[in-house]
């Protein structure tokens, strides 16, 4: 039971993030939410950015986007 609570939430975060990054927001400021830097950001929410606007959002060869 506490799993299925568990992976509810997760998902419920990832489209939330997912959201954010399609409204604008910056890997710097989801991270100041998590308490984490934009690189934390990123990689602990790689899977929600998987469809983010690249025309706003553009991306190195590294993965990481334009925003300071």
């Amino acid at each position: 039971m506490s799993r299925r609570i568990r992976e509810a939430a997760e998902e419920l975060e990832a489209d939330a993030i997912e959201q954010a990054r399609h409204s604008g927001a910056t890997w710097r400021e989801i991270g100041s939410c998590y308490g984490l830097t934009k690189q934390g950001a990123q990689q602990r929410f790689r899977t929600a950015s998987k469809n983010e606007p690249t025309s706003k959002h553009k991306k190195s060869a590294r993965g990481a986007d334009s925003t300071p």
